[in-house]
């Protein structure tokens, strides 16, 4: 067993246990969607932050982020996506990722805002910490809620997704035509099931503790796009093209080493704003918080510093 996973287990794992509520929730067209709810014992700072996850992620990816959290004094509340982990999904295939329209995301996250964070008049701070997807959909959120968060963080958001070796045009132009040809429920070029047990050299500790966390458990499988998902993706990535001068405080963390998303795309997209401030990591990889002690130590400075 590495180091990490010696941490996780005796450290981390039995800190959440003793502060967490599980249960389910129904979003605002009756998709019932998996959350949780984590009570720190830290007076230090009030707030609480919202987690908003990743493509093809489930909570407990994020259970080393929520350990941080806490012991920093915020209350932290995740809610599992649409068509992840444990929530209901709109394919049968239980590892295709798919979704009609990344409204519906947004709308995932307003509703468990709505039906389970504090009130904005208790006085609470409420903070969004959103990664990868889930930046791409915290980005088109501040322009549809402005007023739901005090802060945003955003890290290696999707502002706009690598298209591989076809240029982006050409990319869209083909998943919206094998779309309209009927499918949209298949899983789009270069996207595959889960591929089981594997073992990548350059996987850092963090990285293989929690891919092996995923050959525990068939909800936490959940792996490649379809088609109507990547066409929703790109649809939002129009949308966020129209998002500017939001009056949200906002945070965009950004690794130049992304083989998922586009950085100079979320870079232009901060500046755009008129309370935005970004940190670029030229060595850092999607996961900035899973990456190398040197960068993820400045990470979470970064947020310390932002929040505070």
């Amino acid at each position: 067993m590495s180091e990490f996973a010696v941490y996780m287990k005796e450290t981390v794992g039995p800190y959440l246990a003793s502060r967490k509520e599980e249960g389910f929730f129904n979003s605002f067209d009756g998709i019932r969607l998996r959350y949780k709810i984590f009570r720190t014992d830290k007076i230090i700072l009030d707030g609480s932050v919202m987690i908003a996850h990743g493509f093809s992620e489930f909570l407990e990816k994020y259970d080393e982020v929520v350990y941080h959290f806490l012991n920093m004094g915020f209350d932290v509340y995740m809610v599992e996506l649409r068509g992840h982990g444990y929530s209901d999904r709109q394919v049968s295939d239980p590892e295709m990722v798919h979704v009609r329209s990344f409204q519906d995301y947004i709308g995932d996250v307003h509703s468990f805002v709505q039906a389970k964070m504090p009130r904005r008049e208790e006085g609470i701070k409420r903070i969004l910490f959103a990664h990868s997807m889930g930046g791409g959909i915290g980005a088109n959120y501040i322009g549809t809620y402005p007023d739901d968060f005090d802060r945003v963080i955003l890290s290696a958001p999707m502002v706009k997704m690598r298209t591989g070796s076809y240029p982006w045009p050409v990319a869209i132009g083909l998943t919206k035509i094998r779309c309209r040809l009927g499918k949209r429920f298949k899983y789009a070029a270069g996207q595959t099931a889960f591929p089981g047990p594997k073992n990548d050299p350059d996987m850092s500790e963090k990285q293989k503790y929690f891919y092996d966390l995923r050959l525990t458990d068939r909800r936490f499988q959940t792996w490649g796009a379809s088609y109507g998902w990547v066409s929703a993706a790109y649809d939002n990535t129009r949308v966020i093209a129209g998002i500017s001068h939001s009056k949200v405080p906002l945070l965009v963390l950004v690794p130049g080493v992304d083989t998922m998303v586009v950085p100079e795309a979320s870079i232009a997209f901060a500046k755009r704003q008129d309370k935005a401030r970004f940190d670029f990591f030229p060595d850092g990889h999607h996961e900035l918080f899973n990456d190398k002690d040197e960068i993820s130590s400045r990470y979470w400075k970064d947020i310390t510093d932002f929040i505070e």
